[in-house]
Protein backbone atom coordinates (compact mmCIF):
# COMPACT_ATOMS: atom_id res chain seq x y z
CA UNK A 1 0.00 0.00 0.00
CA UNK A 2 0.78 3.39 -0.21
CA UNK A 3 2.22 5.73 2.34
CA UNK A 4 2.29 9.50 3.06
CA UNK A 5 4.89 11.82 5.01
CA UNK A 6 4.07 14.93 7.11
CA UNK A 7 6.25 16.65 8.86
CA UNK A 8 4.94 18.89 11.67
CA UNK A 9 6.48 21.73 13.67
CA UNK A 10 6.48 20.86 17.69
CA UNK A 11 6.95 23.63 20.01
CA UNK A 12 7.31 22.36 23.72
CA UNK A 13 5.39 24.02 26.27
CA UNK A 14 4.87 27.36 24.06
CA UNK A 15 8.82 27.55 23.67
CA UNK A 16 9.47 28.26 20.37
CA UNK A 17 13.48 28.16 21.23
CA UNK A 18 13.03 24.26 21.75
CA UNK A 19 11.14 23.81 18.72
CA UNK A 20 11.59 20.68 16.65
CA UNK A 21 10.24 18.66 14.10
CA UNK A 22 8.23 15.15 14.20
CA UNK A 23 7.28 13.22 11.13
CA UNK A 24 4.38 11.26 10.83
CA UNK A 25 3.86 8.43 8.52
CA UNK A 26 -0.02 7.55 7.49
CA UNK A 27 -0.04 4.20 5.97
CA UNK A 28 -2.97 1.68 4.32
CA UNK A 29 -3.60 -1.73 5.19
CA UNK A 30 -1.71 -4.37 2.28
CA UNK A 31 -4.50 -6.54 0.93
CA UNK A 32 -3.55 -10.08 1.41
CA UNK A 33 -1.15 -12.03 0.06
CA UNK A 34 1.94 -9.55 -0.20
CA UNK A 35 4.58 -11.68 1.84
CA UNK A 36 5.97 -14.25 -0.64
CA UNK A 37 4.28 -12.57 -3.58
CA UNK A 38 1.28 -10.35 -4.14
CA UNK A 39 -1.93 -11.20 -5.62
CA UNK A 40 -1.06 -9.85 -9.32
CA UNK A 41 2.47 -11.91 -9.26
CA UNK A 42 0.20 -15.23 -8.08
CA UNK A 43 -1.69 -14.93 -11.39
CA UNK A 44 1.49 -14.53 -13.31
CA UNK A 45 2.64 -17.57 -11.36
CA UNK A 46 -1.20 -19.49 -12.57
CA UNK A 47 -0.61 -18.01 -15.97
CA UNK A 48 2.59 -19.34 -16.76
CA UNK A 49 1.13 -22.49 -14.84
CA UNK A 50 -1.58 -22.51 -17.69
CA UNK A 51 1.30 -21.77 -20.47
CA UNK A 52 4.14 -23.63 -19.90
CA UNK A 53 4.47 -27.79 -19.46
CA UNK A 54 7.36 -27.30 -17.08
CA UNK A 55 5.37 -24.80 -14.57
CA UNK A 56 2.30 -27.70 -14.62
CA UNK A 57 4.61 -30.04 -13.99
CA UNK A 58 5.93 -28.67 -11.06
CA UNK A 59 2.29 -26.78 -9.81
CA UNK A 60 1.07 -30.62 -10.10
CA UNK A 61 3.72 -31.66 -7.26
CA UNK A 62 3.36 -29.18 -4.90
CA UNK A 63 -0.62 -29.91 -5.23
CA UNK A 64 0.09 -33.94 -4.76
CA UNK A 65 2.02 -32.85 -1.74
CA UNK A 66 0.01 -30.64 -0.27
CA UNK A 67 -3.05 -33.26 -0.61
CA UNK A 68 -1.33 -36.12 1.06
CA UNK A 69 -0.01 -33.88 3.88
CA UNK A 70 -2.07 -34.31 6.80
CA UNK A 71 -1.93 -31.68 9.72
CA UNK A 72 -0.03 -33.57 12.34
CA UNK A 73 -0.88 -33.99 15.70
CA UNK A 74 0.68 -32.18 18.58
CA UNK A 75 3.85 -33.66 20.09
CA UNK A 76 4.21 -35.32 22.67
CA UNK A 77 5.89 -33.53 25.62
CA UNK A 78 7.04 -36.50 27.52
CA UNK A 79 9.06 -37.31 24.25
CA UNK A 80 9.55 -34.16 22.66
CA UNK A 81 12.38 -32.97 24.64
CA UNK A 82 14.91 -34.03 22.64
CA UNK A 83 17.60 -31.74 23.93
CA UNK A 84 18.71 -29.00 26.35
CA UNK A 85 15.65 -26.74 24.33
CA UNK A 86 12.15 -28.41 26.30
CA UNK A 87 9.43 -29.68 24.50
CA UNK A 88 8.63 -28.20 20.79
CA UNK A 89 5.42 -28.70 19.36
CA UNK A 90 5.72 -29.75 15.87
CA UNK A 91 8.74 -31.96 14.10
CA UNK A 92 10.56 -28.53 11.70
CA UNK A 93 9.84 -31.32 8.70
CA UNK A 94 6.17 -29.99 8.98
CA UNK A 95 7.03 -26.79 7.30
CA UNK A 96 7.25 -28.59 3.67
CA UNK A 97 3.69 -29.35 3.87
CA UNK A 98 2.39 -26.67 5.07
CA UNK A 99 4.47 -24.69 2.22
CA UNK A 100 2.97 -27.34 -0.50
CA UNK A 101 -0.77 -25.85 0.95
CA UNK A 102 0.35 -22.42 0.92
CA UNK A 103 1.31 -22.77 -2.78
CA UNK A 104 -1.34 -25.30 -3.53
CA UNK A 105 -3.80 -22.68 -2.40
CA UNK A 106 -2.68 -19.85 -4.29
CA UNK A 107 -2.63 -22.03 -7.24
CA UNK A 108 -5.96 -23.56 -7.36
CA UNK A 109 -8.50 -21.32 -4.83
CA UNK A 110 -9.16 -24.40 -3.26
CA UNK A 111 -10.36 -23.88 0.23
CA UNK A 112 -9.25 -27.56 1.00
CA UNK A 113 -5.40 -26.45 1.35
CA UNK A 114 -6.30 -23.20 3.22
CA UNK A 115 -7.87 -25.29 5.46
CA UNK A 116 -5.60 -27.41 6.34
CA UNK A 117 -2.95 -24.04 7.36
CA UNK A 118 -5.70 -23.08 9.74
CA UNK A 119 -5.54 -26.52 11.46
CA UNK A 120 -1.96 -26.32 11.75
CA UNK A 121 -2.10 -23.05 12.90
CA UNK A 122 -5.07 -23.61 15.43
CA UNK A 123 -3.08 -26.30 16.63
CA UNK A 124 0.23 -24.50 17.27
CA UNK A 125 -1.53 -21.14 18.79
CA UNK A 126 -3.57 -23.20 21.22
CA UNK A 127 -2.77 -21.25 24.25
CA UNK A 128 -3.80 -24.23 26.82
CA UNK A 129 -0.74 -26.54 26.62
CA UNK A 130 1.13 -25.36 23.27
CA UNK A 131 3.41 -22.72 21.70
CA UNK A 132 2.29 -20.17 24.47
CA UNK A 133 3.32 -22.68 26.78
CA UNK A 134 6.28 -24.22 25.28
CA UNK A 135 7.54 -20.92 23.47
CA UNK A 136 9.60 -23.64 21.36
CA UNK A 137 7.45 -24.80 17.77
CA UNK A 138 9.83 -26.43 15.74
CA UNK A 139 12.44 -29.81 16.81
CA UNK A 140 15.59 -27.66 16.28
CA UNK A 141 17.38 -24.94 17.91
CA UNK A 142 16.09 -21.36 16.83
CA UNK A 143 18.16 -20.59 13.72
CA UNK A 144 15.71 -23.32 12.48
CA UNK A 145 12.72 -21.68 14.33
CA UNK A 146 13.42 -18.62 12.55
CA UNK A 147 13.19 -20.13 8.99
CA UNK A 148 10.23 -22.40 10.49
CA UNK A 149 8.41 -19.06 11.43
CA UNK A 150 8.93 -17.24 8.01
CA UNK A 151 7.24 -20.09 6.56
CA UNK A 152 4.51 -20.15 8.42
CA UNK A 153 3.99 -16.44 8.13
CA UNK A 154 3.96 -16.67 4.19
CA UNK A 155 1.08 -19.48 4.70
CA UNK A 156 -0.68 -17.35 6.57
CA UNK A 157 -0.39 -14.61 4.52
CA UNK A 158 -1.28 -16.29 1.49
CA UNK A 159 -4.35 -18.57 2.69
CA UNK A 160 -6.00 -15.66 4.94
CA UNK A 161 -7.93 -15.02 1.59
CA UNK A 162 -9.59 -17.71 1.78
CA UNK A 163 -12.06 -16.78 4.61
CA UNK A 164 -11.29 -19.89 6.81
CA UNK A 165 -9.96 -18.04 9.18
CA UNK A 166 -12.55 -16.91 12.27
CA UNK A 167 -11.67 -13.61 14.21
CA UNK A 168 -11.01 -15.87 17.25
CA UNK A 169 -8.80 -17.76 14.89
CA UNK A 170 -6.63 -14.61 14.05
CA UNK A 171 -6.15 -13.55 17.59
CA UNK A 172 -4.88 -16.93 18.49
CA UNK A 173 -2.71 -16.90 15.98
CA UNK A 174 -1.26 -13.31 16.12
CA UNK A 175 -0.94 -13.91 20.06
CA UNK A 176 1.45 -16.57 18.87
CA UNK A 177 3.30 -14.59 16.07
CA UNK A 178 3.81 -11.75 19.05
CA UNK A 179 4.96 -13.97 21.23
CA UNK A 180 7.56 -15.32 18.92
CA UNK A 181 8.53 -11.61 17.80
CA UNK A 182 9.22 -10.92 21.91
CA UNK A 183 11.60 -14.12 21.79
CA UNK A 184 13.83 -13.04 19.19
CA UNK A 185 14.11 -9.49 20.57
CA UNK A 186 15.14 -11.25 23.49
CA UNK A 187 17.31 -13.34 21.63
CA UNK A 188 18.73 -10.53 19.49
CA UNK A 189 19.00 -7.61 22.23
CA UNK A 190 22.90 -8.11 22.89
CA UNK A 191 23.70 -6.85 19.07
CA UNK A 192 24.61 -10.13 17.85
CA UNK A 193 26.15 -10.47 13.79
CA UNK A 194 25.68 -14.06 12.14
CA UNK A 195 23.80 -16.40 9.67
CA UNK A 196 21.79 -17.61 12.85
CA UNK A 197 20.79 -14.49 13.63
CA UNK A 198 19.45 -13.43 9.58
CA UNK A 199 17.29 -16.35 9.97
CA UNK A 200 15.87 -15.11 13.30
CA UNK A 201 15.10 -11.33 12.70
CA UNK A 202 13.37 -12.64 9.18
CA UNK A 203 11.36 -15.05 10.78
CA UNK A 204 10.32 -11.82 13.50
CA UNK A 205 9.84 -9.55 10.21
CA UNK A 206 7.59 -11.42 8.10
CA UNK A 207 5.65 -11.94 11.64
CA UNK A 208 5.33 -8.83 11.63
CA UNK A 209 3.83 -7.99 8.17
CA UNK A 210 1.39 -10.65 8.62
CA UNK A 211 -0.32 -8.68 11.69
CA UNK A 212 0.62 -5.58 9.14
CA UNK A 213 2.78 -3.83 12.38
CA UNK A 214 4.55 -1.73 10.05
CA UNK A 215 6.61 -0.08 13.37
CA UNK A 216 7.59 -3.75 14.35
CA UNK A 217 8.63 -4.64 10.86
CA UNK A 218 10.36 -1.48 10.35
CA UNK A 219 12.61 -2.12 13.60
CA UNK A 220 13.71 -5.56 12.53
CA UNK A 221 14.87 -4.23 8.75
CA UNK A 222 16.83 -0.99 10.01
CA UNK A 223 17.03 -1.55 13.66
CA UNK A 224 19.44 -2.46 15.94
CA UNK A 225 20.95 -5.92 14.35
CA UNK A 226 18.08 -6.08 12.29
CA UNK A 227 17.95 -7.44 8.73
CA UNK A 228 20.42 -4.27 7.44
CA UNK A 229 22.80 -4.38 9.82
CA UNK A 230 22.77 -8.24 9.33
CA UNK A 231 23.81 -7.28 6.22
CA UNK A 232 26.22 -4.69 6.49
Amino acid sequence: GGHETQVLQAIANGNASEASQLKFITTSEVPHPFILHTAVRWQEVRDRVAKYPWAKERADEFIKSATEWQVPPIADPAKAPDDTYGPYVFPTATEDGLLACGYAYQLTSDKKFAEKIAEFLRRLSDPANVYPKTLRGCSQSLVQEGHWFQNIAKCYDMALPSGVFSETDRRQIETTFRMFIETIHRSNDYGPINNWNVSDVIGAFYCSLALGDLAEAEFWFSGPSGICDQLA
